[in-house]
């Protein structure tokens, strides 16, 4: 396969993965606490993402690209926790997709090997799989 287009699906693949984390996380912090932004937004965020955050103006969870709603989850998640059942796995995938992330959004000039591709695509399809996502992004 053309590294090009490696490139380019796993870039949509994390465009649909930002798609399906917005959506979950629309549904979800609003119902933690009445101050849902500061509390479970804006504490999550590191200092960098919140500087950039401030400085923006952000005010809604669209304006956030997949590593700070990926870090927004994670940091937020005994706070949802509140609001529904949320299995250790499915925070396990989370943390997971981090790492893909950071994977395809720090790539080398190197592609990585065939194992970490494949790795990194079972991590992407299982985190649709597990926050509402479309079943045929990663098939």
């Amino acid at each position: 396969m053309d590294t090009h287009i490696i490139i380019r699906s796993m870039n949509t693949f994390l465009h649909e993965a930002s798609i399906t984390l917005l959506d979950w996380l629309n549904k979800l912090l609003p119902r933690v606490t009445e101050n849902w932004w500061e509390e479970c937004v804006m504490s999550s965020l590191s200092f960098t993402q919140r500087e950039i955050a401030l400085e923006k103006r952000y005010s809604k969870l669209s304006d956030f690209d997949l590593a700070a709603l990926l870090r927004i989850t994670n940091k937020s998640w005994y706070d949802l926790q509140t609001v529904i059942y949320l299995p250790s796995y499915e925070r396990e995938t989370v943390r997971n997709m981090i790492n893909v992330r950071n994977n395809w959004a720090h790539c080398s000039a190197e592609l990585p090997g065939k194992d970490l591709i494949l790795q990194d695509l079972n991590i992407t399809q299982a985190f649709m799989e597990q926050f509402g996502g479309k079943q045929s992004v990663c098939a």
